[in-house]
């Protein structure tokens, strides 16, 4: 019973992904190419203003090359990018399927799912383009075989936030665009754009060194760029942390599908 539960769920889940790379560039004349421009040019725009003007460090390579900005900035656009847009998707996802949901039943999971499925591909094709970048640099550590550990995780602990939202924004609509506003205060709050080891210890009293360091984001973030930027394994600790993080959050997001999920159609 439990295998065919998890079937079911994969072939719902599917169908949505599908459904949402059909619709994603549909009569555009760049087509997939926009899954490549958006991103580069919201790094381009970003490492002028942080790196050039604000001149914000970067650490260097883990190879002990001399630091390149625009690169590692670029690995915490690709993490954060997957959660932020995640999210979001999620949350349109689940809406936007609300008259088909008043024909067909589907549990609310379905369509976020798929969401979050399609944008895995598009996340695979910036990872690409980091990789390849990274490589041409000579920053290739076998830390690079601990990446497909950080997605699974990463995509548990997204999946999990993105059904919580997407569920509370079917109840509430208002929630959809306090959670567009939310996602900017997270980035800002999560180390993308500066190293945390930036931040003053005393700033705040000390709590705002505390209150970033405490964000699982950053935490996924970090990983993510020690693996493939910086050529270190982590901690023992950091992986236990984000593997909490990441069964808190599927855990909460079950929770809530089952909770204020059901009959939600009646509510859409």
């Amino acid at each position: 019973m439990a295998e065919a539960g998890i079937q079911r769920v994969r072939a719902l889940a599917w169908s949505f992904a599908q459904r949402d790379l059909k619709a994603r560039f549909k009569d555009t004349a760049l087509g997939w190419i926009w899954s490549l421009a958006i991103p580069l040019a919201t790094l381009a725009v970003y490492s002028v203003v942080f790196g050039l003007i604000f001149q914000a460090g970067a650490p260097r390579f883990g190879t002990s090359r001399e630091p390149i900005y625009a690169v590692w900035l670029f690995c915490g656009l690709v993490a954060f990018g997957f959660f932020s847009g995640g999210v979001l998707r999620g949350i349109d996802a689940l809406i936007g399927s609300s008259t088909l949901m008043r024909k067909v039943y589907f549990p609310p999971y379905a369509p976020v799912l798929g969401s979050l499925i399609a944008g895995t591909f598009q996340t695979l094709v910036e990872l690409a383009l980091v990789l390849i970048v990274l490589a041409a640099l000579g920053n290739v550590s076998t830390t690079w075989l601990l990446v497909p550990v950080w997605a699974a995780l990463f995509f548990a602990f997204t999946a999990g936030i993105a059904m919580v939202f997407a569920i509370a924004s079917a109840h509430l609509r208002d929630i959809a665009q306090i959670t567009g506003v939310l996602m900017q205060f997270v980035f800002f709050a999560t180390p993308v754009l500066y190293p945390i080891d930036q931040i003053p210890p005393q700033a705040l009293g000390g709590w705002l060194r505390i209150v970033l360091e405490a964000n699982p984001i950053g935490h996924f973030v970090e990983m993510f760029r020690d693996l493939t930027y910086g050529l270190r394994p982590g901690e023992v600790g950091d992986w236990l942390y984000l593997g909490a993080a990441a069964a808190i959050a599927l855990i909460l997001g079950v929770a809530v599908s089952e909770r204020f999920g059901r009959d939600l159609a009646e509510k859409m």
